[in-house]
């Protein structure tokens, strides 16, 4: 049986700001064909989970996320979301999970660095700790090699002492097929860089056409 793409409840709605918009995205797939499987548990419940970012599409939009919504699996419709500014200091484990999102996601690109960082985010979520803990009172990662839960304590603690510099959204899903994301927002030179990649893919298909 194929394991579901999961991601973790908690207070979702307290670390959004308000002027939320309404949107329709659709699972595309892992970021990585790569993306490392184990097994979590959060608030008693143990789940087989894929760990790691996630490709999105949001209209004509791709976007790369990461899961905060692990007990909830994703289907590939088009799903609606509410879409906010995620307000990184407001002290709620959501707050926390996007500050640490935000300092590490340029940095996390292997499928282990994916995995780590998407541990940090649930152990941020549902335990708000000071620190990583891949023992906490409501979330549980296990059996994980220790070089991923040692990124995963890096990456907390970057997350943790740093203030962020780029934007977070917080995607709150509405429907039952949906699964609620965090997404940084890619800065204007990483966006160009995006475009250019568009463009030479676009070139390349319509080669191929001919």
């Amino acid at each position: 049986m194929k394991k579901a793409i999961l991601i973790v409840t908690a207070s979702i709605g307290l670390g959004a700001m308000a002027n939320a918009q309404a949107t329709s995205m659709q699972f595309i797939s892992m970021d990585r064909s790569d993306a490392l499987t184990g097994s979590i548990t959060v608030s008693g419940s143990t789940k087989s989970v894929y760990l790691g970012a996630i490709k999105f599409k949001e209209g004509s939009n791709f976007l790369t996320t990461y899961c905060v919504d692990p007990l909830n699996a994703l289907n590939g419709s088009n799903n609606p979301y509410n879409k906010s500014i995620l307000n990184t200091g407001d002290g709620t484990g959501l707050g926390l999970a996007g500050k640490i999102l935000a300092a590490n996601f340029t940095s996390a690109k292997t499928a282990n660095e994916q995995a780590a960082l998407q541990l940090a985010i649930w152990s941020a979520l549902e335990d708000n700790g000071t620190s990583f803990n891949a023992s906490g009172t409501n979330f549980k990662a296990n059996n994980f090699n220790n070089t991923v839960l040692g990124l995963a304590s890096t990456y907390y603690t970057k997350g943790f002492t740093t203030t962020p510099t780029a934007q977070v959204n917080f995607y709150k899903a509405g429907g039952a097929g949906g699964q609620s994301q965090i997404q940084v927002v890619p800065e204007p030179a990483t966006m160009a860089m995006l475009g250019l990649g568009a463009l030479g893919m676009l070139r390349r298909r319509k080669v191929a056409k001919k």
